[in-house]
C-alpha cells in the first residue's frame, strides 16, 4: 500500500496471522519472495523473515519442496522440444530469408571485395541467428550444468552430445553462402528422438527428485483450501511421504500427477502443472471461498445446499503451480474427444468405400440410408 500506516498495519497483520496459522501464509509468503516485483519484495521478505523466526524448520522445508516441484513441473525433454520448435520456425520462416536478401544485397556491391564480402556475410548471419545462438546456448548450459538428479544425469548423456555437435554446426557453419534449411536437418533429428523418448507415461520420483522421494514426516502441510483451517486448534495434516511414482498426463503441457501421504494417513493427488502462470487461477478459486461463506451464511441458501464447487490451487511461481485434483469427475477435453470420435465414426459407416471415386459408388454413398455406424450402431 502506497501509505506507509496502512502497509504497516496490513504487514503486522500477516504476520500475527503466520505466527497462528502458519500453513495459511507459508506458500504465498517463500513463492511470492522470488517472484514478487522490486517494489513489493522487501515488504515478502519481512513475512518470510518473522516465519523463519518462528517456525525455522517450517520454511526451510517448504522452500526445498517448492524448488524440486519447479524441477519437476517442466522436465528437459519438454523444454527442448519447445525450444526447437520456436527455433524452427523463426529460422525457416524469416532469418533464413533475410540472410539471403543480404546476400544479394551484399553481392550487388561493386566496391567491396571478394573478402570484404565474405566477410561482411559472415557477420551477418552472425547478427541475425543471435537470438536463436542465445536460446540454444541456453538450453545447452541447461543440459550440461544441471546434472543433479539421476533424470537429469542420463539426459545429459543421451543427448549432450548431439545438441553440443548441432549447436556447433549452427553457430559456424562451413559456408555461410550456402546456408539453408538443410542447418536445421541436426535439431530436426534431435527433436524427433526426444519427441520418441519423451512419451514415457510414469517415471519413478527418485529419479527425478530424490529430495521429495526421501521425504519423510515433514512439518509442510499439504496444500489446501484456506477455508478449511478454521482455529488455532485445528490439526494441521502435514506431508508424511510421496508416493514412488509421478504419473504424466499426455496434453500439451505434459502436467504431473503426484500423490502426497498426509499425516492422517490419507493420500492427497494434485496436477503439477508447468509453463502457466496460476495466479489468476488462484484468484478465482479464493473468490469462490468467499461466495461459499457468503452462502453459509443465508438460511435459506444453506436448506437448498447452495455452493461453488471449488479446489485447490497453489502457485509455485510464475510458471507452475498445483492444482488440487478432483475425483470423480470428467475433463471438459475428454468429453471433447469421446464426441469427435463418435462424429468421425459416423461419418464412415459400415459399407462405404471412401476411397472409390466411380460415379456409380458416390450415388450408393448418397442413398445407402440405414446404414449402422461400425462403432457406436446408431443408424447414419
Amino acid at each position: 500500500h502506497p501509505e506507509a500506516f496502512v502497509s504497516g498495519q496490513v504487514m503486522g497483520l500477516i504476520k500475527r496471522i503466520g505466527r497462528d496459522h502458519p500453513s495459511l501464509t507459508v506458500y504465498p509468503a517463500v513463492v511470492d519472495t522470488c517472484t514478487a516485483n522490486e517494489f513489493e519484495q522487501p515488504q515478502y521478505h519481512q513475512i518470510v523473515t518473522d516465519l523463519r523466526d518462528h517456525f525455522p524448520a517450517l520454511v526451510k522445508e517448504v522452500t526445498l519442496m517448492i524448488s524440486e516441484f519447479s524441477r519437476i513441473a517442466t522436465m528437459w525433454e519438454e523444454r527442448c522440444i519447445v525450444t526447437l520448435r520456436q527455433v524452427q520456425s523463426d529460422v525457416a520462416n524469416s532469418r533464413l530469408r533475410r540472410i539471403k536478401e543480404e546476400i544479394k544485397r551484399v553481392d550487388r556491391n561493386v566496391t567491396l571485395t571478394t573478402e570484404e564480402k565474405e566477410e561482411f556475410i559472415k557477420e551477418t548471419y552472425e547478427s541475425i541467428m543471435a537470438p536463436i545462438v542465445v536460446k540454444l546456448e541456453r538450453l545447452l548450459k541447461d543440459l550440461e550444468e544441471n546434472k543433479i538428479t539421476p533424470y537429469e544425469r542420463r539426459i545429459s548423456e543421451i543427448y549432450g552430445d548431439l545438441l553440443r555437435s548441432a549447436f556447433n554446426s549452427f553457430k559456424k557453419p562451413q559456408d555461410y553462402r550456402a546456408v539453408d534449411q538443410h542447418i536445421l536437418e541436426p535439431f530436426k533429428d534431435l527433436m524427433k528422438r526426444v519427441t520418441r523418448n519423451s512419451k514415457r507415461a510414469l517415471y519413478k520420483l527418485s529419479s527425478l527428485s530424490p529430495v521429495l522421494a526421501n521425504t519423510k514426516s515433514s512439518s509442510i502441510p499439504i496444500p489446501t483450501l484456506q477455508s478449511q483451517v478454521s482455529n488455532k486448534r485445528t490439526r494441521v495434516v502435514t506431508i508424511q511421504s510421496f508416493e514412488p511414482t509421478i504419473a504424466v498426463l499426455p496434453s500439451k503441457t505434459k502436467p504431473k500427477k503426484i500423490v502426497m501421504r498426509g499425516s492422517n494417513g490419507s493420500k492427497y493427488t494434485y496436477l503439477l502443472k508447468g509453463r502457466e502462470d496460476l495466479h489468476l487461477d488462484e484468484r478465482i478459486m479464493q473468490f469462490l471461498t468467499i461466495v461459499n461463506q457468503t452462502l453459509d451464511r443465508s438460511s435459506e441458501a444453506a436448506s437448498r445446499s447452495l455452493r461453488a464447487r471449488n479446489y485447490a490451487v497453489i502457485p509455485i511461481s510464475t510458471s507452475s503451480g498445483l492444482i488440487q485434483w478432483v475425483e470423480h469427475s470428467t475433463p471438459l477435453f475428454t468429453t471433447y474427444k469421446a464426441w469427435q470420435k463418435k462424429y468421425s465414426c459416423c461419418a464412415n459407416p459400415v459399407g462405404v468405400n471412401k476411397s472409390s471415386s466411380s460415379r456409380k459408388t458416390r450415388a450408393r454413398t448418397r442413398t445407402n440410408y440405414g446404414t449402422k455406424c461400425r462403432f457406436c450402431l446408431c443408424v447414419v
